[in-house]
C-alpha cells in the first residue's frame, strides 16, 4: 500500500534564472554543500515523497520513504564557510536547472581551454541523484506488477461430467486492467517524464496509456509520456516481459487448507485475444481491454477431490509465482 504526497509541484524546463542562497551542514566540506544542494533543489524545483509501505502477516516489514525532485545544481557560489561544534557550515547561492530536458547538455563551457570540474562534476552528481531517486519511485510501482496492475473477477462456476465420465468444474472470469493501477503509473511517470514534449519533436521512448475511470460515463483519456533516458524504458519494459501476469486458481477445503493450486496464463498474453498491452518502439497499455473466458478444472486426478471443495478462489499473480 503507498501514500503519495506532492509537498510542492513547481517544475520548470530551463535554467532558473535566480539564483537561491540556503545554509548547509555536514560533517565535511562536501556533506555541507550536498546538503546545501539537496535543499536547493527541493526548493526551486520541488519534492515528491512516497511512503512505500509492505507488510506480511500483519506485520510491517518494509517502510521506504522515496523523497524526489526532477532537478540538479547547475553553479554555485560558497558565500561562507564555518565551522562550529565538529560540524562545517556553509551559505551558498546556488543556480538550479530541471532535469527534466531534452538535449541532455548539462552546461556549457565558458572558456573552450579549461574544464571547470567542480562545477560539471556537481552537475553531474546531483543529476545522477535525481535520476536514482526517480528509479526507486518507478520501482515502487512496479513491485506491484502485475499482482495489483489487474483485476480477475470471478464469475459463476459450473460443474458437469466429462465424456469421460469424469468431473469437471468451469470457473467463468472476467480479466482487466487496475484502473487505480494505471492512475499510479500515470502519475510517477508524468514526475520522472524528461523527453521533449515538442509537438514535432521526438524522443527515443515513448510510454502512452489509454483507460477509462470505470465510475464515470466519459470515453477516457489518453496519456503519452516520453523519455530521452532509455534506462527507464528498459526497466519498465523488461518488468513486463519478465512477469507475465498468471491468473492463479486455489481450492480451499473446510479447514481452509489450499490442497489444489494452479496457474493460467490469459489469453490476453498468449496472441490467442487482443493484448492488454503492446510493445514495440512504444509501450502503450488499453486499459479499457478485458478479457472474458473460462478455466476448466478435470478432477480425475483429484483423489475424492468433490468431498473436499469448500472454496474455490481466483487471485491474479505474476509468472515467477507460478514456477
Amino acid at each position: 500500500m503507498k501514500y503519495l504526497v506532492v509537498l510542492l509541484s513547481l517544475v520548470c524546463n530551463i535554467a532558473l534564472a535566480q539564483s537561491i542562497r540556503v545554509e548547509g551542514i555536514g560533517s565535511t566540506l562536501q556533506q555541507a554543500k550536498d546538503n546545501a544542494f539537496k535543499t536547493a533543489v527541493e526548493l526551486q524545483i520541488g519534492s515528491v515523497l512516497v511512503n512505500e509501505l509492505e507488510s506480511k502477516d500483519t506485520k510491517l516489514i518494509r517502510n521506504d520513504i522515496i523523497n524526489y525532485s526532477a532537478g540538479y545544481v547547475d553553479s554555485y557560489k560558497i558565500i561562507t564557510t564555518n565551522s562550529y561544534d565538529n560540524k562545517v557550515i556553509v551559505i551558498v547561492d546556488i543556480w538550479v536547472s530541471s532535469s527534466k530536458i531534452a538535449n541532455r547538455i548539462l552546461g556549457t563551457s565558458t572558456n573552450p581551454k579549461i574544464f571547470d570540474n567542480q562545477t560539471q562534476s556537481t552537475r553531474y552528481e546531483t543529476y545522477i541523484h535525481s535520476k536514482n531517486n526517480g528509479d526507486m519511485l518507478l520501482r515502487s510501482v512496479l513491485n506491484d506488477y502485475p499482482r495489483k496492475a489487474f483485476i480477475v473477477q470471478q464469475g459463476q462456476h459450473k460443474f458437469g461430467v466429462g465424456t469421460d465420465r469424469n468431473p469437471f468444474i468451469e470457473i467463468g472470469f472476467t480479466f482487466s486492467w487496475n484502473y487505480n493501477y494505471i492512475e499510479s503509473f500515470n502519475e510517477t511517470l508524468s514526475l520522472i517524464e524528461d523527453g521533449s514534449n515538442g509537438l514535432f519533436r521526438t524522443s527515443p521512448g515513448n510510454i502512452i496509456t489509454m483507460a477509462k475511470d470505470p465510475k464515470d460515463y466519459v470515453l477516457g483519456k489518453k496519456n503519452h509520456y516520453k523519455f530521452n533516458d532509455v534506462l527507464t524504458m528498459h526497466t519498465i519494459i523488461d518488468r513486463f516481459n519478465s512477469n507475465m501476469p498468471n491468473i492463479q486458481l486455489a481450492i480451499h477445503n473446510q479447514n481452509n487448507t489450499v490442497f489444489y493450486k494452479q496457474c493460467y496464463t490469459p489469453k490476453s498474453f498468449t496472441g490467442r485475444k487482443p493484448g492488454l498491452y503492446s510493445i514495440g518502439d512504444t509501450l502503450i497499455l488499453y486499459g479499457n481491454q478485458t478479457e472474458k473466458n473460462i478455466i476448466r478444472i478435470h478432477l480425475s486426478n483429484i483423489e475424492d477431490a468433490l468431498r473436499f471443495i469448500e472454496r474455490i478462489e481466483l487471485s491474479v499473480v505474476g509468472h515467477e509465482s507460478c514456477k
